[in-house]
């Protein structure tokens, strides 16, 4: 029985191997600098919808000669087979490119018209459009959507769309450097930069929104507000609120939020795009399998922690190591700073320490991988992960 059902997943792992291929062109060059894009074209015979990605990343990326790469976003890959839709990524100029709100809203117009032109080469019907944008992403898409005639659906990940009601003390995102720089700095260019004062009575497409309740980034409050202002317009719009989630929320590693997300906006392009059925149930499993090294373990045992165990700083500023003994001490380290030891105990599935007013609550996911969750406002509920160091 055993043998059958390792025989079973691993012919469900073979079955979800990628089949589409992927494409990288140049949309134009522009003040020198060449504009890319990235498109996943999903095997078999189409017309297939096209859904647009708009990245984030703070208007930062790229360099002084090359601008951000075109990502197709955070659940593309994941579904592009099993939805039969293309999923275009556009490239655009950040401030690195002395890039600007307006000159990126150009890049990104150029995209759509260069790919459009090609729709038959693509197999693409741009009568089934959608558009998505996370974070910085979220101004520049969902303001260009409002002009895109065909567009069925528009996905916004823990976004911003008003920026003259944005509270400084709750969004750290844009700060004024970032505003002034992006040309975004007076009422004028705010409001001409926030897709609420663009919106047309009755001309909405279903919208979908994202956002964690931790976000110090983009407050929830603008997604909130933004599902108001697109009701009130007679549009449809739904907010998947993730509670004590932060910035960046739609990552394989907070699972339920994946995984929900992803099914929900499956659910979409059925409804909205007009695709297959049957891709619901292939995204659900495909997710169920994908995403089961990254749920908790149900039973923690004191000898699965034992030992030395280190975060990388691309996890946290700064690198972290923490040892746990067999006589309940833990020593946690931080870069140069003294090593601090106290105490630990196994409570609920979690190894649970305390340094003075701090509590470090300790899980390990399915994979193997120790985390807890910060709890210092900037990066609260961040996921903070350790891996396993081997004795040489």
């Amino acid at each position: 029985m055993k043998f059958l059902k390792l025989f079973l997943v691993f012919q469900l792992f073979q079955s979800y191997s990628w089949a589409y291929e992927v494409k990288t062109e140049v949309v134009k060059t522009v003040d020198g600098f060449a504009l890319p894009i990235t498109i996943l074209l999903p095997e078999g015979e189409g017309p297939f919808p096209v859904v647009f990605n708009v990245h984030g990343g703070g208007w930062n990326g790229g360099t002084t000669t090359q601008v951000p790469e075109a990502s197709v976003g955070d659940f593309a890959a994941t579904i592009t087979d099993e939805t039969q839709v293309i999923h275009v990524g556009i490239g655009y100029r950040c401030k690195l490119q002395n890039g600007t709100f307006e000159k990126a809203i150009q890049d990104i117009d150029a995209a759509f018209k260069w790919f459009s032109k090609r729709a038959k080469l693509y197999q693409a019907d741009m009568k089934r459009v959608g558009f998505t944008g996370g974070s910085a992403g979220t101004p520049l898409s969902s303001v260009y959507t409002q002009t895109v005639k065909d567009c069925k659906l528009y996905i916004g990940i823990n976004g911003v769309y008003d920026l003259p009601k944005r509270d400084p003390k709750k969004s750290s995102f844009p700060d004024k450097k970032t505003a002034h720089l992006y040309k975004i700095d007076t009422e004028e260019t705010m409001r001409n930069a926030s897709a609420v004062y663009h919106l047309k009575p009755n001309k909405i497409p279903y919208t979908l929104l994202v956002h964690g309740t931790y976000d110090h980034t983009i407050d929830i409050i603008q997604s909130q507000n933004f599902q108001k202002e697109i009701e009130k317009k007679g549009g449809k719009c739904e907010l998947l609120s993730f509670e004590k989630i932060p910035h960046g929320l739609l990552r394989t590693y907070y699972p339920h939020v994946y995984e929900t997300t992803v099914n929900r906006v499956t659910e979409l392009y059925v409804s909205e795009l007009g695709v297959d059925r049957k891709a619901i149930d292939l995204v659900n499993k495909k997710l169920a399998i994908e995403l089961e090294k990254y749920r908790d373990l149900k039973t923690l045992s004191k000898d699965k922690i034992l030992g030395k165990w280190s975060c990388p700083k691309k996890w946290l500023q700064d690198a972290l190591e923490v040892t746990f003994t067999t006589d309940n001490i833990v020593s946690i380290k931080v870069n140069n700073q003294p090593t601090v030891t106290t105490a630990y105990h196994m409570e609920n599935e979690q190894v649970i320490a305390k340094v003075g007013n701090r509590k470090y609550a300790f899980r390990m996911q399915i994979n193997g991988v120790l985390y807890y969750y910060r709890t210092v406002k900037q990066a609260e509920g961040r996921k903070v992960m350790f891996e396993k160091k081997t004795e040489n």
